[in-house]
């Protein structure tokens, strides 16, 4: 079961290792271990038309071939997304395109995006600071747009263990498979960090306080939906808790794990790069 992160000899080492792992930590419901792998936003179900308007999708030139990632807008001008969906480490990936305005992907309008900028600090090998602001050839406009709002920096008091948190995205329809049309959501709950920290560190992967977890039973983010929001919805709009970075395969007894927008360095970095 493959781990959902696109660097490959990292990923076989914390594949060997989480394949050891007890079959749940202490925080997990006995029947994750007999959940099936689901499709799509595991467990989630459509978003209905005009919903979630601060998603986007977008496609990059891996070098290799197209890869498809998720992302929300920060404003008119800036998507915020994951590391790993401009650069592998070395080089930056080239002709990102943003598709935005519907939750169908086939009526999304697009734009380029040919400014894109990883956190400084983005570690391939460690998996941290997962983060990455991409500055939009034009403002986008029109219908179907909104913004998510980014949380206070030092301010984690929405990401409390046991806090219920929603992913969204055109994830694939299973492990296999590839993006679907229709935008998808799905709620999690925020996991233990300790808890996750302890899981991960089984696989000789440290977390550290730019990581958060979330989990629930049968559902989960996949391929595709990497770079996409963990967010709440307040009484002040939508603020976004994390970005999706990494997980062991799609609904399994695993915590995903996400870069945490409250941690300083990942807060600090995302608000300068709107400022450009």
């Amino acid at each position: 079961m493959p781990l959902r992160f696109p660097m490959l000899l990292r990923a076989l080492a914390l594949m060997a290792a989480l394949a050891c792992l007890a079959p749940a930590p202490a925080l997990l419901s006995r029947q994750a271990a007999a959940s099936p792998v689901e499709t799509e936003i595991v467990g989630g179900k459509k978003v209905h038309p005009g919903g979630d308007p601060f998603m986007v999708a977008i496609q990059f030139d891996t070098g290799t071939g197209i890869s498809q990632c998720s992302g929300t807008l920060l404003d008119a001008s800036h998507v915020l997304t994951a590391a790993h969906c401009v650069t592998d480490g070395s080089k930056l990936f080239t002709s990102h395109t943003v598709f935005y305005g519907s939750v169908r992907f086939t009526s999304t309008r697009s734009v380029g995006a040919s400014v894109v900028t990883p956190h400084p600090g983005f570690d391939t090998m460690r998996l941290r600071y997962d983060v990455a602001v991409l500055k939009l050839d034009a403002p986008v406009t029109g219908p179907g747009i909104g913004f998510v709002k980014l949380p206070a920096v030092g301010n984690s008091n929405a990401s409390k263990t046991g806090a219920t948190a929603i992913v969204s995205g055109w994830g694939a329809i299973s492990e296999s498979g590839g993006p679907v049309n229709d935008l998808r959501e799905t709620s999690l709950k925020i996991f233990s960090f300790n808890t996750c920290k302890r899981t991960w560190g089984m696989a000789g992967l440290t977390l550290t306080s730019a990581h958060l977890c979330a989990w629930a039973n049968n559902k989960d983010t996949c391929f595709g939906d990497s770079g996409g929001p963990l967010f709440a919805r307040t009484a002040n709009g939508v603020v976004q808790l994390g970005v999706t970075s990494f997980g062991y395969g799609c609904a399994t007894q695993i915590p995903g794990v996400y870069t945490r927008l409250s941690n300083p360095s990942v807060g600090n970095f995302v608000r300068r790069m709107m400022q450009q």
